[in-house]
């Protein structure tokens, strides 16, 4: 067997062994009596127990909850000559929130709270865009999709 293995297993004996050590609980020393000392009253006292301490691994109740939350775009919407694109698209929450990014990845503008309304949103882009290629993403509660955006010259 490999050396490192063998020194592995050594290692791992010692730290459990160390551990075993340290936390196993001492059993508390009874108060001694000296030949001074006088008892005063005849009242039995009460001692507790020493506590041990509780480890607790592992997890206990953990629940998972899958986002029902969906959105999306028209691709009609997603080519456009005009400077301020209107850009639409469907959710099924109250309202979206959406950004539009340049290549280089910089947010150029964002909007939230955009109404859904019998299931479908609409958003007219306030900056001026040139002519080119932009990023969108909408974010409906925890869901987000991304998508292109193209701007081409009327």
């Amino acid at each position: 067997m490999n050396t490192k293995i063998w020194l592995g297993i050594g290692v791992l004996v010692v730290v459990l062994a160390g551990g075993f050590f340290f936390l196993k609980s001492s059993p508390a020393s009874a108060p001694s009596n000296t030949a001074t000392q006088e008892v005063a009253s005849t009242t039995p006292q009460v001692t507790k127990a020493p506590v041990q301490p509780t480890f607790t691994t592992g997890t206990t109740d953990v629940k998972i909850v899958q986002s029902s939350a969906r959105a999306a775009f028209d691709p009609r919407s997603l080519t456009s000559t005009s400077t301020y694109p209107v850009i639409t698209g469907t959710a099924n929450v109250p309202k979206i929130s959406i950004t539009v990014y340049d290549r280089e990845g910089v947010g150029i503008v964002s909007a939230s709270n955009i109404q859904v309304k019998d299931g479908h949103w609409t958003y007219y882009c306030s900056a001026k865009l040139v002519a080119g290629k932009y990023m969108l993403i909408v974010m409906a509660e925890d869901v987000s999709v991304r998508t292109a955006l193209t701007v081409q010259n009327p």
